[in-house]
């Protein structure tokens, strides 16, 4: 039974999960935290977007939430996607293997356990996902427009962010 999809710009994609998988836990003793959860967000044909997905890292300490357009189908739920599905994925978009011109990618989620990628040059893999309940994150985002208030960044957040947004661009 498959629950959804999404079609996602191979560049894109590998852009950004190389960017999420940078704020990863690398503590073994906290599972939840050492995956990427996607969030899959249709679009409306009203608006005539085909969606997005959210992909979301912390280490308890730093959080990433990157947004990535793809086309999403049917209703799927947040994954946690594995550290070793999460190496699977970025082993099958490297160029060597999706050549320099990739086609777009594709994340389905069979079940609410499983998710199967397919690298759209011939190439997938399958993977199990974290169980357990992921931290809710949104709560620690401001709404900006709606504070009025001043915010203070630390350096090394600010540095990590860099780090991130040098990895997405490299992947433009």
């Amino acid at each position: 039974m498959v629950t959804g999809s999404a079609v996602i710009d191979a560049n894109r994609f590998r852009a950004t999960l190389a960017a999420a998988a940078g704020f990863v836990s690398k503590d073994a003793a906290r599972p939840i935290l050492t995956g990427v959860r996607v969030e899959y967000h249709p679009g409306t044909a009203a608006d005539g977007d085909g969606g997005h997905l959210t992909m979301v890292a912390t280490d308890s300490h730093r959080l990433a939430v990157f947004p990535v357009p793809a086309e999403v189908t049917g209703e799927p739920g947040p994954v946690l996607l594995s550290p070793d599905t999460v190496a699977a994925i970025r082993n099958l978009l490297s160029p060597g293997i999706v050549g320099r011109n990739p086609g777009p990618v594709t994340l389905e989620l069979s079940d609410p356990d499983t998710v199967i990628f397919d690298n759209g040059a011939g190439g997938w893999t399958t993977g199990e996902s974290i169980a357990g309940e992921y931290p809710n994150y949104r709560g620690l985002i401001p709404e900006f427009n709606s504070s009025g208030g001043a915010v203070a960044f630390n350096p090394a957040y600010v540095e990590g962010i860099g780090k991130a947004f040098r990895v997405l661009l490299a992947g433009s």
